[in-house]
């Protein structure tokens, strides 16, 4: 699929992939949520914790800069090149979390 050219593009896009995510994740049972495997360890509940976080960090990157500030990205105390230990560290956050 070409990538979006256009803001209209890119939302219809983007409502169609989250289209197919829902309905993907509509087939699974809560034992398979919770199933390691889906990414290494990583079980289906969470890698959308992950995913969650990471739109988080987005509104919280956004907020900040609203109110003229320059939040730290993309977490405190991480820099680019060191997004396995700031996923794993999400990972580890949420990992005990109930489905």
């Amino acid at each position: 699929m070409p990538r979006p050219q256009t803001k209209a593009q890119l939302l219809t896009e983007s409502q169609q992939e989250y289209d197919a995510l829902e309905k993907f994740l509509a087939a699974l049972t809560p034992e398979q949520m919770i199933q390691p495997g889906a990414l290494g360890e990583w079980s289906p509940k969470d890698v959308l914790v992950h995913l969650y976080e990471w739109q988080q960090m987005l509104f919280r990157w956004y907020e900040a800069g609203q109110r003229g500030e320059t939040p730290p990205i993309p977490a405190e105390g991480f820099k680019w090149s060191q997004l396995p230990a700031l996923n794993q560290q999400i990972y580890e956050q949420y990992k005990n979390w109930p489905l």
